[in-house]
C-alpha cells in the first residue's frame, strides 16, 4: 500500500504554528518512509513537494551558499527563519517569571512552566530546571507548602513536583471525605497521616 504524503503547509492563519506542526509531521513522515536515510537532494525535493506550490514560491526567494545547496538542514532552517518571527526574549521570560498556578492542577502548571521555559533560552538544562523548580515553589497556591519547600532548597525539580502532587492529591481526598462522611477519630488520624507522609517528601 502506498503511503499517503502529508498535507501541504497551510499559509493562512497562524503561519508560525502551522509551520511548527507541519515540520513535525514531515519529520515523522520522513522516518516512517525511510526518507531520512536517502540522499539529501532527494530529501530536499520531497520536502518541497510536500510543502506545496505556494511554499515553493517562497523557496525560490532563498539564497544558499554552494555548500548549502541541496542540503536538508539549511533548507529547513531557511523556512524556519521565514515562517517564525524573531523571538522577543524579554517578553518570553516575563511570561515565565510571572506565571502562577491559579486554577491549574500542579501537573498542568509544571507543564505550562516547562513550555514557557523552552522559549526563554536559559542556556544549560541544569539552569532551566533550577528556574522551573524556583517558579513551581513561587507560583503554587499552597502557601504552607511553599514555606516548607523554601526551607529545603537542596531538593531536585522532580522531588519538588512529587511533593506538590502528593500534597494536592491528599487535600483533594480529604475534601471528598468531608463531603461523604463524618470523620471518626480513626479516619481523622488517617488524614493526618496522609499529610505527614506528604510533608516527609519535603524533608532533606
Amino acid at each position: 500500500m502506498e503511503r499517503r504524503p502529508i498535507e501541504q503547509l497551510n499559509l493562512s492563519g497562524n503561519v508560525a504554528e502551522n509551520w511548527k506542526s507541519w515540520i513535525q509531521r514531515f519529520e515523522i513522515y520522513s522516518t516512517a518512509t525511510e526518507l531520512d536515510v536517502k540522499a539529501e537532494k532527494t530529501q530536499c525535493a520531497q520536502l518541497l513537494h510536500c510543502l506545496g506550490e505556494e511554499s515553493i514560491k517562497i523557496y525560490n526567494t532563498f539564497q544558499f551558499s554552494v555548500e548549502d545547496q541541496n542540503k536538508i538542514k539549511p533548507l529547513k532552517s531557511a523556512f524556519n527563519d521565514y515562517f517564525t518571527p524573531k523571538k522577543n526574549l524579554t517578553y518570553e521570560r516575563y511570561k515565565f517569571f510571572t506565571s502562577r498556578q491559579n486554577n491549574l492542577k500542579i501537573e498542568e502548571y509544571v507543564t505550562q512552566l516547562k513550555n514557557l521555559a523552552n522559549q526563554c533560552e536559559f542556556g544549560t538544562e541544569e539552569l532551566k530546571n533550577e528556574l522551573i523548580k524556583t517558579m513551581v515553589i513561587i507560583g503554587i497556591k499552597d502557601s504552607h507548602l511553599r514555606e516548607k519547600l523554601i526551607q529545603n532548597e537542596d531538593q531536585t525539580l522532580d522531588k519538588v513536583i512529587e511533593c506538590c502532587v502528593i500534597t494536592e492529591n491528599s487535600k483533594k481526598n480529604m475534601q471528598l471525605m468531608k463531603i461523604t462522611e463524618t470523620p471518626s477519630p480513626t479516619t481523622a488520624g488517617d488524614k493526618d497521616s496522609e499529610m505527614i507522609d506528604a510533608m516527609a517528601y519535603i524533608r532533606p
